[in-house]
């Protein structure tokens, strides 16, 4: 199951990666949605499994001080 976390959290950071630096040189507005969609998305791929990857490395007592 970690692999799939790392994967998908390596994939949402990819797209954001890409998607940040390419707003500078858009020339319209629909470029500038279609890039901030997806860097939605990678925000959206890469939330849930990076929260459980640092999960799954806490110990249980400080689960939600890690978080």
């Amino acid at each position: 199951m970690n692999g799939r976390r790392k994967g998908l959290t390596a994939a949402g950071y990819t797209l954001s990666n890409f998607a940040l630096p390419l707003l500078g040189l858009a020339g319209s507005w629909v470029v500038v949605l279609v890039l901030r969609s997806i860097d939605r998305i990678g925000k959206g791929l890469r939330s849930a499994p990076r929260d459980a990857l640092v999960a799954d490395a806490t110990p249980p007592h400080s689960v939600t001080t890690a978080l």
